[in-house]
């Protein structure tokens, strides 16, 4: 069986990518910034959640987090999945989040194609 070492634990590559490919393409997130929080509404096919954060790269983390537990991602496979964001917004997003200015907006993310680059498969 072809296995990668994560954190003491046997992940399965089939498995891996099983959980990877059934996570939507793109998810909409409707954000808005209040007394030095950013607060976001995450609309993932038939899911809708609430998340907030302090920051920006902390706030979008916490929308990849939320996915993957939304998608009911095993324990052991959301470090491996979360240590590469799957979502991020494009660069004019992440200028609206990060800019002290602007107070809401709504984004898409795009789902990152590189899932052959995150696991290294071993015999």
């Amino acid at each position: 069986m072809l296995t990668r070492l994560f954190k003491g634990k046997k992940l399965d590559p089939e498995a891996f990518y099983a959980y990877y490919n059934r996570l939507p393409d793109t998810i909409e997130v409707k954000w808005k910034k209040s007394k030095g929080i950013i607060v976001g509404i995450v609309k993932a096919d038939n899911f809708t959640f609430g998340v907030q954060e302090k920051t920006p790269d902390k706030f979008v983390d916490v929308v990849n987090e939320g996915v993957l537990v939304a998608y009911d991602t095993p324990n052991d496979y959301l470090g491996l999945l979360l240590k590469h964001r799957k979502f991020n917004p494009p660069p004019k997003d992440w200028d609206d989040l990060r800019n002290v200015v602007k107070k809401r907006s709504t984004m898409s993310l795009d789902l990152d194609k590189k899932a052959d680059e995150l696991v290294t498969v071993t015999t």
